[in-house]
């Protein structure tokens, strides 16, 4: 399959260069995936979103020292019905309901992003009304799952 042909093209929002590194070697090695676009800032973010659609949008909750999570209404509005998802290494109940607040569609820990990712392809390769609902529902688990580890 060519990056032409992928089933879900990606804007990565972060400023971690250890993990765009990262996320860049793991995309390359899956099918199904086009990293359409990495920005470093918000202001990147709104330029590429200006230039081209996107499927899915992946903003880390801390850009900036934590302001992830109120650029997510600024994204949706210019993204042509992308969905947006909040992905963290600082997972929690609480910053999970942050980023529903924030009306984010899903909310990841990064270490769990290559399994969301693959997750959400099948779920695109199926049915692409369907990739909401099973990015909702794995982040729900996620958050479950945290939260009962915690206690």
């Amino acid at each position: 399959m060519s990056r032409s042909d992928a089933s879900l093209t990606l804007l990565v929002v972060d400023d971690n260069e250890a993990f765009l590194a990262s996320l860049v070697r793991w995309v390359e090695q899956h099918r199904g995936i086009e990293l359409g676009g990495i920005a470093r800032s918000a202001e990147q973010a709104f330029d590429l979103l200006d230039q081209r659609a996107f499927d899915l949008v992946l903003v880390e909750a801390r850009l900036g020292g934590g302001g992830g999570f109120e650029i997510v209404k600024r994204i949706k509005d210019r993204s042509r019905g992308a969905r947006i998802a909040i992905m963290t290494l600082f997972g929690s109940r609480l910053a999970e309901l942050e980023a529903r607040r924030a009306g984010a569609d899903a909310f990841f820990a990064k270490e769990d992003l290559a399994v969301e990712l693959e997750g959400a392809i099948q779920m695109m390769e199926i049915s692409n009304g369907e990739v909401s609902k099973h990015i909702n529902a794995e982040a729900r688990r996620i958050g479950h799952d945290s939260a009962r580890e915690k206690e």
